[in-house]
């Protein structure tokens, strides 16, 4: 029974090493969450500002080949997101034992 996800922790976890655990755990995830939030209120944003412009004879502005609205909404974002998330990986993320036997 000690093995299924739902059991109380072994007696081997201190509640100090719990909580620290936990809290480093949630402040990842709220990193995450308005990290998420960030890149959706941006992409939307510059999309829907840029989606429907047209210059002034009827054709649709590029940048780098693309439509403006794609390379400034969805391809730079993109990248800008994978450069926070090798952050997030490798720099901000904590490994946390859970056990002494690890």
């Amino acid at each position: 029974m000690g093995n299924h996800p739902n059991s109380p922790p072994s007696s081997k976890q201190s509640p100090e090493e719990l909580a620290a655990s936990y809290r480093q755990s949630r402040k990842e995830m709220w990193v995450m969450l308005a990290a998420w939030a960030v890149f959706f209120l941006f992409v939307t944003a510059v999309c829907a500002s840029l989606g429907g412009s047209r210059e002034a004879d009827g054709s649709i502005p590029t940048l780098m080949g693309f439509p403006r609205w794609v390379c400034l909404g969805i391809a730079i974002p993109w990248v800008a997101a994978n450069v926070f998330i090798y952050w997030f990986s490798f720099h901000f993320m904590k490994d946390t034992p859970l056990d002494d036997e690890e």
